[in-house]
Formats: structure tokens, C-alpha cells, sequence
């Protein structure tokens, strides 16, 4: 059972400061999700049901009335040879949250309020893919790639005696791992060789902690004016997913599943500044106005004016960097995801100046600033007996980047929107009367871009970005006009 307390304290410290604060738990739902998919049918389960049986959108299909009798085991059913299965984790929990805050607020003069507040959450047991239930040891790339891809059953003798020195003793032959194996060494060293990747599809060990100040500024809508700014910092770090079915920003950089703690990083969805500020504000003309005080043609000239908008801006996102260049062996021993990059000491991140093609297309990070890990599957020789093969693999930390999951030196593409408005109240007789409106969104028509390519693989799009060309995202400018008849 999860036990969700909430609690709420206000204190007024004289009749124009309060001060609040709360505290509460929360938990997401339990959904069946991997990878940012909420489908169980991506894998096989392990073992032949003979039937699965999954809800239909909202309509129940499957009653208990009716439901099939658990089959019995059959040894012989299992999916032998190498197959992808999906396993559920029966120490799964739902994703737990908690969240705190405290502000103050204070009323000013000419009826403002301002409010100053702290905002903090740590997250546990959120949904996370990062354990390899079918890896190799991490000592085991001492063996090296042409080892640890070639047959059991073609392994030599000289072979044998390499992987003993490094702490690794092969099985005998291929039927000492099960009958009709016939895999590759990496395959033999797994913990169950009979499958390929094991999908955790209920692993929840992800972390997470956010940290946030809020300033707010209000005044309330008086003589013709309503007026709200806010200011927010905020720091998210991570390891885990940020959707509830499991996806990850930062899922495709594990790289080494035996380093955990150094998934931990900046959100690369957390802009660090974000300001908003909103505004409704009647010109003061016309009837019942500070000026030209008058009723007839006068007010229906000059009176029922209203300018209104709503802008946001906020900083760039964080930069995440990987290369899928010679990554194959971190499927063939289990780590699956890419490499990271390593940093290049004295280069800036971001290119300098931005190289444009009419606004369309930037080179925003430097590519000199990065380069690939050494290349696991490039030995200078594939005899295990040379000395040289020997000091290739001897550290195998040295092929994996060294460049955080996320890098957040530098911001990207900050983020402008402005929509603004303006609106005309006629008044015809005591119960009559039109409006006439014009709405701008993205008024000063912005573009909006893709982060930038984060493969250094493909040269040709890392760290370029692209202008976003679907209406439906970007939102090009657009003026609405509208016309009401009151009556």
C-alpha cells in the first residue's frame, strides 16, 4: 500500500505577510512501460503462454469469470538460443515522490503582492533502464574483442590460456553451457546464456532531485491594470526516465552498466531561468475614464480599449553528446546504448561565432571540443600472445567517454515567446454593445529549433540545428481576428 500524507501550514505574521508551507507524497501509476512504450507485447516473455492477454483501450475483454488457468511449466517451452525476452520484476514499486515548498508573501502598495518561495522534490523508485540482468563482467572486455567474439567451439588452446590469465577459465566446449550451444565467448560468460538481452520492464531504482526559487510579482486587476511577473530558477538532476512509461534523455548513454552514480546529471529538459510575465491593461479614455470623460460618438471612438499579453522567456537546455561509432561491442557482451565522447581540454563547447545559413541551419557546438573513445573493435593486433593486445585491453574503463551523460557547461537555444492581444468593447444601447479583437501568437514570428545533433558520428548534423519545420510545433505567427455581439 502507498501512504500519501499531506500537510499545509499558514502563518500570518501580521495582516499583510503569510507565510506557508507543505509537505505531501506522491506516487505515479502503475503502468507497463519500457523505453517510453506502455506495451508488453515488444518481447517474449521467456517461455510459450500459448496466449497473452492485454486490455483493449478502455473496454475489458478478459474477466476473471473467464480467465485462463495459469499454464504449467514446460522446460522444454523456453526460448532457447539467444532471444530477447522481457522479465517483470516482482520487487517492483510505483514511483514515489516527495514534495515540500515554503514562501512568504507580502502585500504592497497600490495593491501589488510580491511572494519569494523555496520548491524542492526528491524522487525514488521512479522508472529507470539502466541494470543489465545479462552482462558480461566488466573485466571480461580484458579478454578483448576478437576473443570475445569468436566461437566457443573455435577457441584455442593459446586463447584458453589468455583468458585464464586475465581471471576468466571458459567452459570446456560449447555442450558444457547447454546442448546445441552455439554462440560466441562473450555469449558463454553471460550469466544466462540461453537468452540474448533481458528487458526489465518493471525496474524502478531511478532517482531524482529537483531544487527551485520562485519570485512572483502580482497586482490586482484595479482602475484598469492586472499585472504578474514570475521569476524561477531551478536545478534538476537525474538518473532515471522523465515519462511514466520509462523514456529517458539520457537512456542511449549508459554505456558501462556497472557505473551507475555517473548517470547521475543535470535533466537535459531543465532550462535553469525561466521568466513569465502577464498583463491586461485598459487605455483610459472614454466613458467613466481619466480622460475624455465623455459618452456618445467620443466613448465609442476613443473608450473600451484594451491591450493585453502573456511572454516567456527562459534559458537553453543542457547538451547531450554520444557517438554510435564502433558501439556493436556493448551489444555483444550486454552494456547495449552508445558511447560517450571525451572532452577536449582548451576548446569551447559551442562554435564561435554560430555559422548560419539564413537562420535555417546553425553549427552550434564545436566538434573539435569532443573526441570518440579509443576503438574497442581496432586492436593494433588480434594474436591474443602479443604483448601489444595484452596493454590494448589491460584497462577496459579507457573505452568507455569520459564526458558526463549530460554536459552542462553550456546552454543551447534559449526559448522566446510573446503573444499579445488588443480588444475594443463598443457599447451600443444599455444591453447591447460588440467587441472587436485581434490575437498575435508569436508575434515577432521566432523560429524555433531542434536541439542540436548530438551523434559525432554523422559529422554532418552534430551539433547543427535545424529550424522546426512543422507548423504544428513551432507555431509560425498567426493573427485571429474575432467579432461578439453582446446582448
Amino acid at each position: 500500500s502507498n501512504i500519501s500524507p499531506r500537510i499545509g501550514v499558514a502563518v500570518s505574521l501580521n495582516q499583510k505577510t503569510v507565510v506557508r508551507g507543505g509537505f505531501g507524497l506522491y506516487y505515479a501509476p502503475l503502468l507497463y512501460g519500457f523505453n517510453g512504450s506502455n506495451t508488453i507485447l515488444e518481447g517474449t516473455l521467456g517461455y510459450s503462454t500459448g496466449a497473452l492477454y492485454t486490455p483493449n483501450g478502455r473496454q475489458s475483454t478478459v474477466f476473471l469469470r473467464n480467465y485462463p488457468d495459469k499454464p504449467a511449466v514446460d522446460p522444454n517451452g523456453q526460448f532457447i538460443g539467444a532471444s530477447n525476452i522481457d522479465f517483470f520484476d516482482p520487487n517492483f514499486k510505483t514511483g514515489r515522490t516527495a514534495q515540500w515548498s515554503v514562501d512568504i508573501q507580502r502585500e504592497l502598495p497600490f495593491k501589488f503582492a510580491v511572494s519569494i518561495g523555496y520548491i524542492g522534490s526528491k524522487g525514488d523508485r521512479l522508472k529507470s533502464n539502466f541494470a543489465r540482468l545479462n552482462a558480461v563482467p566488466l573485466d571480461a572486455l580484458k579478454l578483448g574483442f576478437p576473443l570475445l567474439n569468436k566461437p566457443l567451439a573455435d577457441v584455442t588452446p593459446a586463447e584458453r590460456q589468455f583468458a585464464a590469465s586475465v581471471g576468466f577459465t571458459l567452459p570446456a566446449n560449447p555442450n558444457a553451457i547447454f546442448a546445441g550451444f552455439n554462440g560466441n565467448v562473450a555469449q558463454a560468460l553471460k550469466p544466462f546464456p540461453q537468452y540474448g538481452r533481458i528487458n526489465n520492464l518493471l525496474e524502478s531504482k531511478g532517482e531524482s532531485w529537483y531544487h527551485a526559487l520562485q519570485v512572483k510579482v502580482d497586482r490586482r486587476f484595479s482602475s484598469g491594470i492586472q499585472f504578474g511577473l514570475s521569476y524561477t530558477w531551478s536545478r534538476l538532476r537525474t538518473n532515471a526516465s522523465e515519462d511514466l512509461f520509462g523514456a529517458s534523455p539520457i537512456g542511449g548513454v549508459l554505456q558501462n552498466p556497472f557505473d551507475i552514480s555517473s548517470l547521475k546529471s543535470v535533466s537535459p529538459n531543465n532550462p535553469t531561468h525561466v521568466v513569465v510575465f502577464n498583463y491586461i491593461f485598459e487605455l483610459p479614455f472614454g466613458k467613466g475614464k481619466r480622460f475624455l470623460n465623455e459618452g456618445g460618438v467620443v466613448d465609442r471612438l476613443v473608450g473600451g480599449w484594451q491591450i493585453g499579453g502573456i511572454h516567456r522567456y527562459q534559458s537553453g537546455l543542457p547538451i547531450v553528446v554520444f557517438t554510435s561509432a564502433n558501439r556493436d561491442f556493448l551489444d555483444l557482451v550486454g552494456y547495449e546504448g552508445n558511447l560517450r565522447l571525451n572532452r577536449v581540454a582548451g576548446e569551447p563547447i559551442l562554435a564561435s561565432p554560430l555559422n548560419g545559413n539564413l537562420g535555417i541551419r546553425y553549427q552550434v557546438l564545436n566538434p573539435r571540443a569532443f573526441v570518440a573513445p579509443p576503438n574497442f573493435q581496432a586492436p593494433p593486433t588480434t594474436d591474443v600472445t602479443n604483448a601489444a593486445y595484452r596493454a590494448y585491453y589491460a584497462n577496459p574503463f579507457r573505452f568507455f567517454g569520459t564526458a558526463p551523460p549530460v554536459i552542462d557547461d553550456e546552454h543551447v537555444l534559449p526559448f522566446k515567446s510573446e503573444n499579445f492581444n488588443i480588444l475594443k468593447k463598443t457599447r451600443i444601447t444599455e444591453t447591447k454593445s460588440f467587441e472587436l479583437g485581434a490575437e498575435f501568437f508569436n508575434l515577432f514570428n521566432r523560429h524555433r529549433y531542434f536541439q542540436p545533433g548530438s551523434d559525432f558520428r554523422d559529422q554532418f548534423v552534430f551539433g547543427i540545428s535545424d529550424v522546426i519545420a512543422d507548423p504544428n510545433i513551432y507555431g509560425p505567427r498567426t493573427i485571429q481576428l474575432r467579432f461578439r455581439f453582446i446582448f
